[in-house]
Parts: structure tokens; sequence; C-alpha cells
């Protein structure tokens, strides 16, 4: 989801194209977050490098600085969940893809050297 002033101009729109958003200023989760480089992937598949104005450390200061007029952000749904009132959603259309997550477990027929074993 975009995050946006809650007095944007970009509320008008129903949802919002990526390559609509190039000359904005970004607001993006710090230290590699991965969904800062899903903004990033995407900003360059659309043809454009973003401008980064901030990085915060959770989505609640990036919220408050969005709220600040600082930039926009973008962040998926469960993160907002405790929206300021400030700020407001606004849907990409189809050129944002949606952030997944893998998660690949191991099994060894074998006993753990590092686990204690129990009597």
């Amino acid at each position: 989801m975009l995050v946006v002033p809650a007095d944007s101009e970009l509320l008008e729109q129903a949802e919002v194209s990526l390559t609509a958003l190039a000359e904005q200023s970004w607001i993006i989760r710090a230290d590699n977050h991965p969904v800062a480089e899903v903004l990033r992937r995407s900003c360059r598949l659309a043809g454009f490098e973003p401008t980064i104005a901030y990085e915060s450390h959770d989505y609640q200061e990036a919220q408050a600085m969005v709220a600040a007029g600082l930039g926009i952000a973008i962040a998926p749904r469960p993160a907002l969940t405790n929206r300021r009132n400030d700020v407001r959603l606004v849907p990409f259309d189809t050129d944002v893809p949606a952030p997944t997550r893998r998660i690949l477990l191991a099994r060894t027929e074998t006993a753990n050297p590092l686990r204690p074993r129990s009597r």
C-alpha cells in the first residue's frame, strides 16, 4: 500500500501507478529492509530510481514522517493495522509486485551434534 499525507492530491485516484510517482520523495525502511528493496526494484522496472528522502526504523516512524509531509512510503497491509489518522492509504495498480516470503526447512536423519542428548 502507498502511504500518503491525509491532504495528498494522490487521494483523488482510486489507485496509483508507480510511474506516476517518479518525482516523489520516498521514506523507506532502513537497514536494507526487504520492503525497501521491493520499492527500489519496482521503481527500476518502471524506469526510474526512487529519490530517498529519509529512512525509518519502523512503520510507525515512517507514518509520522509521511504525516509531516517529508515524503511518501510503501508498507505491507499487516504493518498498517495501527494506522495514524493523519495519513491515508492508496492501493497500487498492477505495476508493483506483492512482496513474498519463502521459508525453507531442512531435516536430517542424524542427531544434531550441537543439541544435548536427552536421557
